[in-house]
């Protein structure tokens, strides 16, 4: 995922569910001017608006203009210090870290280039990649972004005085020294604090775990074996600094940095930001990805609500919009809706929720409340409450965008053509389960390597059925239809040879 604000965003015009627009107007005035341009033979009129329309399909916008609800207003410019999601919305297409996350959810190279652990995650090595450029706002370059500007970065996370804020906690917990150099900076006065650097010789890089053999090498030393530190080096806590900067606006003006004063290694700089009202992103003319496909400008409008947005793109003043589920649905169903062709499917976020259960609760006198920490202890018990959760009425909203709600490669499709089976086998014998379905779909292919992993589908699709009891088939007719097209998204996510199948319905 390259930039919430510039990957992100290139991808949001061909993959997201919103209204989309090439160069602004209206879908009607644009409608209107096509119209206009009548010939004087039907034919001829015809060849012309064919020929606009392919025209039309090989336009690029290079300023984009989106809206963004006020309340995800970014709080500050300093990525090592910000807490909020929003701020790291708005500050990843500035500022590029070690690694980046892909849409698909995996490590891909940023400014580390290579990376790995030899010891099964005891010490990690990146290799920084060479001609990374520091720029300031008008994208000059102002300095080079090396190995040594990681460790700077780290010391400002580490250093009690200079970062006040709670995002030390994964460092402290995963490397080597980290915590004993975070206590010991609590002891010092803050001016002896905002003294210290990360150079070599210093009190940093005598007590915690990172080692710059040269300018482009990091090595981390974690705590004990953590296989999956890598995982966490899109994280704040490691992204990097210039003392250079440092030195020049001073510790407090560094923690108050502005997109006019800040220094930027990421794709855009910010080259306007009124507070509330409107900031502007300018590419940044010598990012290190010369393949990122970027915009010129990218205008960020900030707007009351999502209606207000709405409202921006029938003026034409923004190029896309969010839509909610009353939106969609009078266009969608609708195709002679002015809008009906600017509709493009979203991609549904992915969230996680976490129960954090007391297995040893006190009274207030002291006394152990043995009710609770027996059945808190009792698998049967803590699987109730994920049983006990209803989302029927969020998978409703899924479910009530007909095929604009996702494509039908997506793993959320094989869900819904694996449960429209299971309920069609259920109508025939009752008490047939996800998981012979499943393994009548896959039926002469090898599984010995993803059975677990079938399995869980097997898990995610009984608890899609007990939420909801329509599945969309994606305009698929026949069983037969349905088992090739699962086999064909399974085969694309498993390791095995696909073979042709035959149909179990």
């Amino acid at each position: 995922m390259k930039k919430v604000v510039s990957r992100l965003l290139a991808f949001a015009l061909t993959a997201s569910l919103l209204l989309t627009g090439c160069g602004g107007g209206t879908a009607t005035e644009e409608k209107e001017n096509a119209e206009a341009s009548t010939q004087k033979t039907e034919q001829s009129e015809e060849g012309k608006k064919e020929e606009a329309k392919e025209e039309k399909k090989g336009e690029q916008i290079k300023d984009l203009v989106i809206p963004k609800v006020a309340s995800k207003e970014i709080s500050g410019f300093n990525i090592l210090y910000t807490q909020k999601g929003e701020d790291f919305e708005g500050l990843s297409s500035l500022m590029d870290g070690l690694l980046e996350i892909d849409t698909s959810g995996k490590l891909i190279p940023a400014i580390a280039e290579e990376w790995g652990t030899e010891d099964e995650g005891h010490t990690w090595t990146f290799k920084v990649r060479q001609g990374v450029k520091w720029v300031n706002v008008n994208g000059e370059e102002v300095a080079e972004c090396n190995a040594q500007d990681f460790a700077t970065g780290l010391e400002w996370i580490l250093n009690f005085h200079k970062n006040d804020s709670t995002n030390t906690s994964m460092p402290l917990e995963m490397i080597e020294g980290a915590n004993e150099y975070y206590e010991y900076t609590k002891t010092l006065s803050k001016e002896e604090a905002y003294a210290l650097t990360a150079g070599e010789g210093s009190k940093f890089r005598e007590m915690v775990g990172l080692d710059t053999p040269d300018d482009y090498t990091l090595v981390y030393t974690c705590i004990e074996k953590k296989p999956y530190f890598d995982t966490l080096a899109p994280y704040v806590s490691l992204y990097p600094a210039s003392q250079k900067l440092i030195d020049e606006v001073g510790v407090d003006g560094f923690r108050a940095i502005n997109n006019e004063n800040m220094w930027y290694n990421g794709c855009y700089t910010m080259t306007s930001y009124i507070q509330g009202n409107e900031k502007v992103y300018t590419k940044n003319p010598l990012y290190w990805d010369t393949d990122c496909t970027l915009f010129d400008t990218v205008t960020v409008k900030m707007v009351e609500s999502n209606d207000v947005a709405f409202q921006l793109y029938q003026a034409g003043e923004v190029d896309y919009v969010g839509l909610g589920e009353a939106q969609i649905n009078t266009i969608a169903k609708n195709p002679d809706n002015e809008f009906y062709n600017y509709l493009v499917p979203d991609v549904p976020a992915k969230y996680c929720y976490q129960f954090q259960l007391n297995y040893h609760k006190l009274f207030d006198d002291g006394s152990e409340d043995v009710n609770w920490n027996t059945a808190a202890a009792n698998e049967a018990f803590r699987l109730s409450w994920w049983y006990g959760l209803d989302l029927k009425e969020y998978y409703k909203q899924y479910f009530s965008l007909g095929c604009l709600a996702c494509d039908i490669g997506t793993k959320f499709a094989l869900i819904s053509l694996i449960c429209f089976l299971t309920k069609q086998a259920r109508n025939k014998t009752p008490n047939a389960t996800t998981w012979q379905v499943i393994q009548k779909i896959r039926q002469g292919k090898e599984s010995h390597n993803s059975e677990g992993l079938l399995k869980g589908l097997a898990v995610i699709c009984d608890d899609f059925m007990r939420n909801t009891t329509e599945f969309l088939t994606f305009d698929l007719k026949s069983a037969k239809d349905m088992v090739a097209k699962i086999n064909e998204i399974l085969d694309k996510e498993l390791p095995w040879e696909p073979t042709t199948p035959e149909t179990p319905f």
